[in-house]
Parts: structure tokens; C-alpha cells; sequence
């Protein structure tokens, strides 16, 4: 059974659990740390479902006899145990044709958790195992989903800590970081530990201990002078992945000024309007208000939708990113404005 999305494949484990499991599972993932977490996140679901398993970690550098020796061999001191290995894809031919030989009929007495950077050397291994191993790749997953996949973990894994990180840090975490799980962990501890007993995080919480590079940086500056002086920015990265960390900071001052531009048509005054925007800070507050008095409330409305279709655009893959910005800012700045 394979799966390219980890959705779909974390699904699989907690469908499987507690009687249904494989006997084998291959991760590949070309991040070190990230495949980490999915291999960990397997044992767990397998100790979770028998507290007696033993779990051993095997490098792949140790002897496959060795390996095979543990795995064929029913511990005394456990029911069954789970053995895991890393980088099994820089064994060589023979010991990858004898690992395979070992997954087309398995022992009863363990669980074999292995990780791979990538499939290069391991096509055969799943062809000829496929009916007893669950396969995880995710090497060529879309630059597009991965964020989104990234963002949501984001908002899971602070929800650890009893905290909710709003849409908007997330967002400023993914264009500073970029998708690097390793960094982002480590950045969520820095904010945990900064914020304190604060449950709701919002983006005005992070920016003091933000870091990151100019370049990703430039991209909320970018944004707030798209939509609320309609100025033509040029995108400086052709990078499509530059591009797509972009639409969630103009989706991020688009959103806002609809919300204000609703507002000031409903006669609400600047202090009620502040008031109702507890999580944007009130000099922004008040420095969106009074570009928002230029707009109208279609302004916006319209400026999401060729939003919509500049992430269309970018998900196909087809165009080149400057184009896509290019055709965006066009439809933006044609958009109707207060006389």
C-alpha cells in the first residue's frame, strides 16, 4: 500500500490502530528531521497499542544479519518488538535484495519501521513487497501543499502546549522559515517561551522575536504596499515557492481591509473598529483605517478573488511566477476605488 500524502497515511495508522497494523513501514522523506517525526509518530501508535513492545533504533550501519537476527528472534522480555532503521536507501544492492527478501514474508515477532531521503535504489524493494509493506513518499511532494501541510502542523503542534497560533503568525513563520521543520520547532519554542501563560498567539506576538532573511522579509512589506497603496512591486525571487509564501501576506491585508471597509460602511467610528480588531496592533489599526477610507468594500472583494486565481495559477505550475504577480497587480490595481 502506498501513500504520498502524510493526511492520507496518518489516517491509515490511526484506522490500523490497535489490531490492524503492517508489519512494515517505509518512510521516504528527503528531510532528516522530519522523517524522524514520522517514524516516531509510527512507534508511538505501536507502543500506544501494546505497552509490552520493545523498541530498538538501528543505524544503517549496522550489520543486516544482525538486524534480521533481532528481528526473526521472539523476545523473552516482550510481545513483540519494533525495531526502526534510517537511511536504509545507501545500503548496498545485496543487503537491499535480502532486506526485501526478509519484508515478502515477515517475522510474527516484530514491527520494521524503516526510512529512506529518497526511493533511488528502493523501487524494486516495494514492487516486490508491496503486499505486506506500507509505503510513505512524500520526495516529490508539491512545493504548494507542502506549505499548507506545514502551516497546519504548525497550528497542531503549538496546540501541544495548550496555545493557538492564528493564520497569520503561521503564515509569517512559513515566509521567514521557510518549510523546514527542524527551524520551525525550534521557533515555536522560542515563542512559547516568550509569550508565556498567552493561550491565542497572534501575529503582533511573534514580529519581536521574528528572524529571517531580508529577502522573505520584504515579502509582508511587499504585500502591504500592494493593496493598500496599489503600487506595482515587483517580485524579487522567480522562485514559485517565494511566490506562494506571498499569498498568504496580500491574502492576510486583503482580509483585513474588507473587515474595515465593512465596518466604516456600517458608520462604525476608529475606537469601536479597534476594538472589534483585538488582534492587530492599534497603530496598524489606525493606519489601515485611514487607507481604507480610499477603498470601496468591492476593492477587496475583488482583490480576493484574482487572489483566487493567482493561486490557480500557481498550483497548475505552468506559468512563470512573474507572470502570475504581473497579472495579479494588473486586475488589483484596475479594481474600484472611492471618489
Amino acid at each position: 500500500m502506498k501513500y504520498q500524502s502524510v493526511d492520507s497515511f496518518e489516517k491509515h495508522i490511526r484506522e490500523a490502530y490497535p489490531d490492524h497494523f503492517s508489519s512494515s513501514y517505509l518512510i521516504v522523506c528527503p528531510q532528516d528531521f522530519e522523517r524522524k517525526l514520522i517514524i516516531d509518530k509510527v512507534a508511538s501508535a505501536l507502543r500506544r497499542a501494546d505497552s509490552e513492545c520493545l523498541h530498538s533504533t538501528f543505524s544503517s550501519e549496522t550489520p543486516l544479519n544482525e538486524i534480521l537476527q533481532q528481528l526473526c528472534t521472539k523476545s523473552l522480555f516482550a510481545t513483540k518488538a519494533i525495531i526502526t532503521i534510517d537511511n536504509v536507501e545507501k545500503w548496498t544492492k545485496q543487503d537491499i535484495e535480502k532486506l526485501t527478501q526478509y519484508l515478502c514474508n515477515p517475522s510474527g515477532f516484530a514491527y520494521l519501521i524503516l526510512g529512506a531521503s529518497s526511493s533511488k535504489n528502493l523501487e524494486e524493494l516495494y514492487k516486490k513487497s508491496k503486499k505486506e509493506l506500507v509505503l510513505l513518499d512524500i520526495a516529490e511532494e508539491k512545493p504548494w501543499d507542502r506549505e499548507k501541510r506545514i502551516a497546519q502542523w504548525l497550528v497542531s503542534k503549538i496546540q501541544e502546549d495548550k496555545k493557538n497560533l492564528s493564520s497569520s503568525a503561521a503564515s509569517y513563520l512559513l515566509e521567514h522559515h521557510g518549510t523546514d521543520v527542524a527551524t520551525l520547532s525550534q521557533e515555536l519554542e522560542k515563542i512559547v517561551c516568550f509569550v508565556g501563560d498567552k493561550t491565542n498567539i497572534q501575529l503582533e506576538d511573534i514580529l519581536p522575536i521574528a528572524s529571517g532573511s531580508t529577502l522573505l522579509a520584504n515579502g509582508w512589506q511587499i504585500a502591504e504596499k500592494v493593496v493598500w497603496k496599489r503600487e506595482w512591486q515587483p517580485l524579487p525571487s522567480s522562485d514559485i515557492s517565494f511566490l506562494i509564501s506571498l499569498l498568504g501576506q496580500v491574502r492576510y491585508h486583503l482580509q483585513l481591509g474588507m473587515q474595515i471597509s465593512t465596518l466604516q460602511d456600517k458608520n462604525i467610528g476608529y475606537a469601536e473598529i479597534q476594538s472589534l480588531l483585538p488582534s492587530v496592533k492599534p497603530a496598524n489599526v489606525e493606519k489601515f483605517y485611514g487607507f481604507a477610507l480610499t477603498y470601496t468594500k468591492q476593492y477587496f472583494y475583488e482583490g480576493l478573488l484574482a487572489l483566487f486565481e493567482m493561486e490557480k495559477a500557481c498550483k497548475k505550475g505552468s506559468l512563470d511566477p512573474m507572470i502570475i504577480w504581473e497579472s495579479f497587480l494588473t486586475k488589483l490595481t484596475r479594481n474600484e476605488v472611492k471618489t
